[in-house]
């Protein structure tokens, strides 16, 4: 009987302490590209919880980026949103439609 060797990522996985694998299993790596007009400017990955939290965070890198007009969050071929920059009224305030 021939017994398979297990892969680098099972044996770290398996020599991990129970709350680095919990964190490693419950957290997924999404890439958010920055966009200017139409052209990716600049990517950032985000490790998150859920698409909840990286839709928080991704807002937030959003807004600390005046440069960029939008975000798009995607998590492997997963498309999960694409947020753009809130239209400001005259006042400064953001528009509500």
């Amino acid at each position: 009987m021939v017994v398979a060797e297990p892969s680098r990522s099972e044996q770290h996985h398996n020599n991990c302490d129970p709350l680095q694998r919990y964190w490693e299993d419950s957290v997924a790596t999404y890439r958010c590209f920055l966009v200017s007009g139409e052209r990716i400017q600049s990517v950032q990955s985000l490790e998150c919880a859920d698409d909840a939290e990286v839709l928080r965070k991704g807002a937030a890198l959003l807004d600390s980026k005046p440069e960029h007009q939008a975000i798009e969050i995607w998590e492997h071929g997963r498309f999960v949103k694409r947020l753009p920059r809130p239209v400001t009224s005259h006042k400064g305030t953001p528009s509500l439609g």
